[in-house]
């Protein structure tokens, strides 16, 4: 894939960005860049092998990932393996991303998804249409520049002959460290990891229907949480302070507070965002559980107590008690009779510009990473003083 990012919603973004100029263009995936020029006085344009391995770092709205890549323009197959520390955290995330032309799988901390709509997309597939724009300077190399425009993307490619130096996309941009063609990969390298080819166990952990409080961002207006991801309380500090562009994004104003009741036998934790809410993953009837970020090395925290990181959760719509139903344990994934979570109080809501007021930005600057010590007690405090705001009549 072109893009590879820990970030759900950048990963979509960049995806998307790329997909609609290729869909727009019609290229063909696996077109070779022509050896032509564009003027008189232009240098040969760039022809990148169909084969290589690179090691590469990517930069994507501030955040810097080292990459080890396989790809392969010919068949139309890239795999993308790095580990990532997460500082607010304190942990690492491992990621192996393996992509075809029907398919992408990411395997991130043993929990494998299925990114919907992504698929093998060429890094120079466009190069034919690009037009020289000159030398410049990069990362201490004289390079060759070429760009192309399609509405508002822009790419651009530096390159010394026949070697790509860095390629730009809007906000994202990777920088190649090590560029080496191939004749061809051995057998296997594009393989799915072995761990997708089934679903995770459920979790075993308890007994009794659990009944616990969740805190949940989300939009104006819309209070219902259903195909939602929420989180316990350091979980959502944790949230918050690590990702606000996530708020922006989603159009979140509020912060809410509630009790749920769920079934622990917890599945894999999907990913949820926007209204209504679009999940990634495939767990639609059991609640999901993973440690804050997924850091948790066993399949993220599904099945883990993550107090030292706190546990987001995912909320299927198809889980979801109706009327007077109560959830019960089901244990196993044959058994999805009746329901597993429901919404038994919202306790307050409140904007989150009201916490943003109590100093919530300044407190996660000054921890960091967890425990958020002074981030937490600002949430709290908010959720007891700030006022509330309630669902419309």
């Amino acid at each position: 894939s072109l893009v590879v990012v820990v970030n759900l919603a950048d990963k979509m973004a960049a995806y998307r960005s790329l997909a609609l100029l290729f869909q727009s263009l019609s290229l063909p995936e696996t077109l070779p860049p022509m050896n032509t020029s564009t003027g008189l006085n232009d240098p040969p344009k760039p022809h990148f092998p169909p084969l290589f391995q690179a090691n590469v770092t990517q930069f994507i709205h501030g955040a810097t990932y080292n990459l080890s890549m396989r790809y392969d323009a010919t068949d139309g197959l890239s795999r993308t393996i790095g580990v990532f520390h997460e500082a607010v955290v304190d942990g690492y995330l491992r990621l192996d991303a393996v992509a075809n032309s029907t398919t992408e799988l990411e395997l991130l901390n043993g929990v494998c998804r299925k990114i919907p709509g992504a698929k093998f997309l060429p890094l120079f597939g466009w190069l034919f249409l690009a037009k020289y724009e000159g030398k410049k300077e990069v990362l201490g190399k004289e390079c060759d520049i070429w760009g192309y425009t399609a509405g508002t993307v822009k790419l651009e490619v530096a390159s010394q002959g026949n070697v790509p130096v860095a390629l730009q996309e809007g906000e994202f941009s990777i920088v190649f460290n090590t560029f080496d063609p191939v004749e061809s990969f051995p057998a296997g390298t594009f393989d799915f990891p072995t761990s997708c080819s089934e679903q995770a166990p459920l979790c075993n952990n308890e007994t009794s229907v659990k009944t616990m409080d969740i805190y949940v961002a989300h939009p104006l207006h819309i209070y219902d949480v259903a195909n939602q991801d929420v989180a316990d309380l350091l979980g959502d500090v944790v949230f918050i302070c690590g990702d606000q562009s996530a708020s922006k994004a989603n159009n979140y104003s509020l912060l809410s507070h509630m009790v749920v009741e769920l079934d622990p036998s917890y599945g894999t934790y999907i990913l949820c965002n926007g209204e209504p809410g679009t999940c990634v993953g495939e767990e639609p009837f059991f609640v999901g559980r993973e440690s804050s970020l997924g850091i948790a090395p066993d399949r993220g925290g599904q099945c883990t107590s993550n107090v030292a990181t706190g546990s987001w959760y995912s909320l299927p719509k198809k889980g979801q008690c109706q009327g007077l139903e109560k959830p019960t344990v089901h244990k196993t994934r044959s058994n999805q009779d009746g329901c597993t979570w429901r919404v038994t109080k919202r306790v307050k809501t409140i904007e989150l510009s009201c916490l943003a007021a109590q100093g919530m930005n300044a407190a996660c600057e000054k921890d960091q990473h967890v425990p958020f010590p002074t981030a937490t007690k600002v949430f709290s405090t908010a959720l007891q003083t700030c006022p509330d705001v309630p669902p419309p009549l």
